[in-house]
């Protein structure tokens, strides 16, 4: 790649930095809203059967949280 194809990727995207920590928090952020999707939904076919328990929505809550700690690490770690 040449200067002026650096320069010209640069002031369009941005520092690289930058774009990774922008590409970085979105897919946080859709993880996140993902997960609480797939938990609201769970408590409520949870609700609607009547013989909950809770430990359905527990175990959703905790595969959730454990997936966005594995992203967290790995893009920490780059």
């Amino acid at each position: 790649m040449n200067k002026d194809a650096k320069v010209v990727f640069t002031e369009y995207f941005g520092s690289i930095s930058y774009l990774h920590d922008g590409l970085a928090f979105l897919l946080l952020l859709a993880a996140g809203i993902a997960w609480m999707i797939i938990t609201a939904k769970k408590f409520n076919e949870g609700i609607q059967e009547q013989k909950n328990d809770g430990s359905d929505v527990f175990s959703v809550m905790v595969r959730g949280l454990a997936m966005l700690l594995i992203l967290v690490a790995f893009l920490m770690s780059s």
